[in-house]
């Protein structure tokens, strides 16, 4: 048989592969050939959508007496290598008066550019990030029982591969528990 392996095209352009029907003649891409084409194209894609890139809460987590943002457990993905992203995240919190404090964590390496809207009763902050572990503080809120919600939106190109995860805690250490809430979501697109 001759040899009609391709390598993908995908994801800059698309690919024309063979999709043979019963009347088929083997000898035109033998079927192993198809096989690794389509092999191929799947790679592409897995390589080019990368490895979860969102993440949502399925229930809340709630942190007391500790004003040192961390990781929250499950608003974190994981990214590839030099690739550009952009990122989406919708938090909703139980705030206590005191506030909070809110950014990025993780392992990640690359630049980072976000702007952070916190949406308060009758007040709206917003404020930009542009590295990991540096921090937006709200003060001020409803107390506890007052919901607010976050929007984040910005970008980030990876030099190495690694985690990107909403880092957050209390403004001021205190027994009131600021409480991040389930529906909370993150989600990084990859655009190159």
């Amino acid at each position: 048989f001759p040899s009609h392996d391709m390598a993908s095209q995908f994801p800059t352009a698309l690919d024309a592969l063979a999709d043979p029907t019963a009347t088929s003649k083997m000898n035109v891409v033998s079927h192993a050939d198809q096989h690794k084409n389509a092999n191929d194209a799947i790679e592409a894609i897995q390589s080019f959508i990368g490895v979860k890139t969102h993440a949502e809460k399925i229930n809340d987590t709630s942190r007391a007496s500790n004003a040192t943002p961390s990781l929250d457990p499950d608003l974190v993905v994981t990214l590839a290598a030099n690739k550009t992203y952009l990122i989406n995240a919708i938090l909703f919190l139980d705030m206590p008066a005191d506030g909070m404090q809110i950014g990025f964590g993780g392992t990640v390496t690359g630049s980072l550019k976000a702007t952070i809207n916190i949406l308060d009763t009758g007040l709206a902050l917003t404020e930009r990030v542009s590295a990991l572990n540096q921090f937006v503080t709200h003060v001020g809120g409803g107390g506890h029982g007052s919901p607010h919600s976050v929007e984040i939106n910005g970008s980030i190109t990876t030099t190495a591969a690694g985690t990107l995860g909403i880092s957050w805690s209390q403004s001021v250490s205190n027994a009131t528990a600021l409480v991040m809430q389930s529906r909370s979501i993150i989600r990084c697109a990859l655009l190159a």
